[in-house]
Protein backbone atom coordinates (compact mmCIF):
# COMPACT_ATOMS: atom_id res chain seq x y z
CA UNK A 1 0.00 0.00 0.00
CA UNK A 2 1.11 3.14 -0.60
CA UNK A 3 2.93 5.23 2.36
CA UNK A 4 1.23 7.92 2.07
CA UNK A 5 -2.50 6.10 1.98
CA UNK A 6 -0.89 4.30 5.34
CA UNK A 7 -0.10 7.90 6.86
CA UNK A 8 -3.51 9.24 6.27
CA UNK A 9 -5.27 5.99 7.58
CA UNK A 10 -3.08 6.59 11.23
CA UNK A 11 -3.45 9.66 11.33
CA UNK A 12 -7.61 9.46 10.79
CA UNK A 13 -7.31 6.79 13.11
CA UNK A 14 -5.70 9.22 15.92
CA UNK A 15 -8.13 12.02 14.81
CA UNK A 16 -10.67 9.05 15.79
CA UNK A 17 -9.21 8.05 18.98
CA UNK A 18 -9.16 11.49 19.86
CA UNK A 19 -12.87 11.55 19.77
CA UNK A 20 -14.07 8.54 21.60
CA UNK A 21 -13.87 6.32 18.62
CA UNK A 22 -10.77 4.09 19.28
CA UNK A 23 -12.30 1.01 17.74
CA UNK A 24 -12.64 1.62 14.35
CA UNK A 25 -10.56 0.64 11.44
CA UNK A 26 -10.13 2.64 8.46
CA UNK A 27 -10.49 0.79 4.97
CA UNK A 28 -10.17 2.49 0.99
CA UNK A 29 -13.59 1.05 -0.84
CA UNK A 30 -15.34 2.75 -4.01
CA UNK A 31 -17.55 4.45 -1.72
CA UNK A 32 -17.84 5.34 1.44
CA UNK A 33 -19.89 3.46 3.92
CA UNK A 34 -19.75 2.09 7.45
CA UNK A 35 -19.69 -1.47 8.37
CA UNK A 36 -19.69 -3.95 11.08
CA UNK A 37 -17.25 -7.07 10.41
CA UNK A 38 -17.17 -10.32 12.12
CA UNK A 39 -15.23 -10.20 15.81
CA UNK A 40 -17.02 -7.08 15.95
CA UNK A 41 -14.42 -4.54 13.32
CA UNK A 42 -15.81 -1.75 13.26
CA UNK A 43 -14.59 -0.13 9.92
CA UNK A 44 -15.41 3.31 7.81
CA UNK A 45 -14.66 2.94 4.22
CA UNK A 46 -13.41 6.28 2.73
CA UNK A 47 -14.63 6.38 -1.03
CA UNK A 48 -12.39 6.67 -3.97
CA UNK A 49 -13.87 6.39 -6.72
CA UNK A 50 -17.51 6.82 -6.68
CA UNK A 51 -18.83 10.45 -6.47
CA UNK A 52 -22.31 10.89 -7.12
CA UNK A 53 -24.22 13.81 -8.79
CA UNK A 54 -25.96 14.10 -5.39
CA UNK A 55 -23.77 14.46 -2.89
CA UNK A 56 -23.66 18.39 -3.08
CA UNK A 57 -27.01 18.32 -2.07
CA UNK A 58 -26.23 15.82 0.34
CA UNK A 59 -24.63 19.26 1.66
CA UNK A 60 -27.30 21.53 1.52
CA UNK A 61 -29.36 18.74 2.49
CA UNK A 62 -27.71 19.22 5.91
CA UNK A 63 -27.81 22.23 6.10
CA UNK A 64 -31.82 22.60 6.04
CA UNK A 65 -31.21 20.64 9.21
CA UNK A 66 -29.36 23.18 11.13
CA UNK A 67 -25.71 22.66 10.43
CA UNK A 68 -23.89 26.09 10.95
CA UNK A 69 -21.17 26.06 8.72
CA UNK A 70 -20.47 26.21 5.28
CA UNK A 71 -17.32 25.18 3.34
CA UNK A 72 -16.73 22.20 4.65
CA UNK A 73 -15.23 19.30 1.91
CA UNK A 74 -17.72 16.66 1.19
CA UNK A 75 -16.00 13.81 1.48
CA UNK A 76 -15.24 15.29 5.35
CA UNK A 77 -18.85 15.56 5.35
CA UNK A 78 -19.23 11.67 4.04
CA UNK A 79 -16.74 10.54 6.64
CA UNK A 80 -18.21 12.44 9.64
CA UNK A 81 -21.79 10.81 8.11
CA UNK A 82 -19.96 7.04 8.87
CA UNK A 83 -18.99 8.05 12.03
CA UNK A 84 -22.59 9.39 12.91
CA UNK A 85 -23.19 5.68 12.22
CA UNK A 86 -20.76 4.56 14.75
CA UNK A 87 -22.39 6.79 17.21
CA UNK A 88 -26.13 6.07 16.66
CA UNK A 89 -26.62 2.51 15.31
CA UNK A 90 -26.85 1.32 18.95
CA UNK A 91 -30.52 2.98 18.92
CA UNK A 92 -31.96 0.71 16.51
CA UNK A 93 -32.85 -2.95 16.65
CA UNK A 94 -30.83 -5.27 14.39
CA UNK A 95 -35.13 -5.82 12.52
CA UNK A 96 -34.98 -2.44 11.94
CA UNK A 97 -31.73 -2.52 10.45
CA UNK A 98 -32.28 -4.90 8.31
CA UNK A 99 -35.55 -3.56 7.13
CA UNK A 100 -33.64 -0.27 6.27
CA UNK A 101 -31.48 -2.57 4.62
CA UNK A 102 -34.13 -4.14 2.37
CA UNK A 103 -35.17 -0.43 1.21
CA UNK A 104 -31.37 0.86 0.42
CA UNK A 105 -30.78 -2.55 -1.53
CA UNK A 106 -34.34 -1.40 -3.50
CA UNK A 107 -33.48 2.17 -3.80
CA UNK A 108 -29.91 0.86 -5.10
CA UNK A 109 -31.21 -1.08 -7.49
CA UNK A 110 -33.19 1.53 -9.02
CA UNK A 111 -31.95 1.83 -12.68
CA UNK A 112 -31.32 5.45 -14.50
CA UNK A 113 -34.99 4.85 -16.18
CA UNK A 114 -37.18 4.01 -12.79
CA UNK A 115 -34.97 6.83 -10.93
CA UNK A 116 -35.86 9.44 -13.64
CA UNK A 117 -39.92 7.75 -13.24
CA UNK A 118 -39.93 8.66 -9.48
CA UNK A 119 -38.31 12.36 -10.02
CA UNK A 120 -41.02 12.85 -13.10
CA UNK A 121 -43.73 11.43 -10.86
CA UNK A 122 -42.58 14.29 -8.06
CA UNK A 123 -42.69 17.16 -10.19
CA UNK A 124 -45.55 16.32 -12.19
CA UNK A 125 -47.73 15.18 -8.87
CA UNK A 126 -46.10 18.03 -6.19
CA UNK A 127 -43.58 20.62 -6.07
CA UNK A 128 -41.14 18.68 -4.85
CA UNK A 129 -37.49 19.09 -6.55
CA UNK A 130 -35.63 16.01 -8.62
CA UNK A 131 -33.57 15.49 -5.66
CA UNK A 132 -35.92 14.46 -3.25
CA UNK A 133 -35.35 11.14 -3.77
CA UNK A 134 -32.29 11.29 -2.37
CA UNK A 135 -33.86 13.34 0.36
CA UNK A 136 -35.93 10.60 1.62
CA UNK A 137 -33.01 8.06 1.30
CA UNK A 138 -31.22 10.39 3.66
CA UNK A 139 -34.29 11.02 5.77
CA UNK A 140 -34.77 6.87 6.51
CA UNK A 141 -34.23 6.88 10.43
CA UNK A 142 -30.72 5.06 10.58
CA UNK A 143 -29.27 7.86 8.01
CA UNK A 144 -31.17 10.51 9.49
CA UNK A 145 -29.92 9.60 12.85
CA UNK A 146 -26.46 10.06 11.59
CA UNK A 147 -27.25 12.96 9.89
CA UNK A 148 -28.55 14.53 12.95
CA UNK A 149 -25.03 13.51 14.66
CA UNK A 150 -23.50 15.08 12.22
CA UNK A 151 -24.89 18.16 12.45
CA UNK A 152 -24.99 18.52 15.79
CA UNK A 153 -20.89 17.54 15.99
CA UNK A 154 -20.13 20.07 13.07
CA UNK A 155 -22.25 23.26 15.17
CA UNK A 156 -20.05 21.97 18.50
CA UNK A 157 -16.88 21.15 17.31
CA UNK A 158 -16.38 22.91 14.30
CA UNK A 159 -12.52 23.53 15.54
CA UNK A 160 -12.61 19.57 15.50
CA UNK A 161 -13.98 19.23 12.03
CA UNK A 162 -11.34 21.83 10.19
CA UNK A 163 -8.62 19.32 11.99
CA UNK A 164 -10.28 16.27 10.44
CA UNK A 165 -10.74 18.47 7.04
CA UNK A 166 -7.13 19.13 7.12
CA UNK A 167 -5.75 15.74 8.15
CA UNK A 168 -8.41 14.18 5.31
CA UNK A 169 -6.88 16.82 2.47
CA UNK A 170 -3.36 16.68 3.57
CA UNK A 171 -3.24 13.55 3.20
CA UNK A 172 -5.38 12.63 0.76
CA UNK A 173 -3.67 15.01 -1.99
CA UNK A 174 -0.30 12.80 -1.50
CA UNK A 175 -1.76 9.74 -2.71
CA UNK A 176 -0.31 8.24 -5.92
CA UNK A 177 -2.95 6.49 -7.40
CA UNK A 178 -5.85 5.95 -5.02
CA UNK A 179 -7.88 3.49 -7.51
CA UNK A 180 -5.18 0.90 -6.34
CA UNK A 181 -6.21 1.27 -2.50
CA UNK A 182 -9.76 -0.59 -3.38
CA UNK A 183 -8.06 -3.86 -4.49
CA UNK A 184 -5.74 -3.91 -1.63
CA UNK A 185 -8.67 -3.98 0.72
CA UNK A 186 -7.89 -5.74 4.54
CA UNK A 187 -11.25 -6.62 6.03
CA UNK A 188 -14.02 -9.04 4.82
CA UNK A 189 -17.70 -8.46 5.64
Amino acid sequence: MDINAVKLKNNLIHWLCAHDAANIEIDYEEDFGYAIGDNDIRCINLGVTKWHEEAVYFEQFLYEYGCEYVDIPIPVLAFLHELGHHFTLSNFTDFELKFYEIIKGALSNFTDFELKFCENINSADTEESDFDFFYHYWELPDEFAANMWVVDFINNNIDDVNELSYIYWNGWKEIKNPLELVEENYYEY
